[in-house]
């Protein structure tokens, strides 16, 4: 996932006891629509199919660092993110030690993929 080549980012960071330090960036994860199949979340119609790209989708990431204390927040541009996948990427980018927290929220926007499986041929699917 393009979110977690964000995550990926605070490897990046070098080590200053005592100094505050942040790094931010952003990737674009709007899906290719010639190459992937894509069901639209929202608005309560299943089986909606985009029809183009009016405005690119971002996954954005800001890092803090403070010693031995590091905070990420990601935003992605996406309907939602089931708590699963936040914490499998948790894991991945070894937001699961102590001194570390990762926060990933979606802005929620309804012309989409659907990332929650909820407007597919059937639930669970799309």
């Amino acid at each position: 996932m393009r979110a977690l080549l964000l995550v990926a980012l605070l490897g990046a960071l070098p080590g200053r006891a005592g100094a505050l330090e942040a790094a931010a960036g952003k990737v674009d994860i709007t899906p290719d629509l010639a190459k992937e199949k894509v069901l639209m979340a929202g608005f309560g119609a299943t089986g909606r199919k985009p029809q183009g790209v009016h405005d690119p989708l971002y996954a954005r990431l800001l890092v803090l660092r403070e010693g031995e204390t590091t905070v990420a927040v990601v935003s992605l541009d996406l309907l939602g993110f089931y708590i699963n996948d936040t914490r499998d990427l948790r894991g991945m980018a070894g937001f699961d030690a102590p001194g570390r927290a990762l926060f990933v929220h979606a802005t929620h926007q309804h012309s989409g993929p659907d990332t929650l499986g909820l407007w597919g041929p059937f639930p669970g699917v799309s």
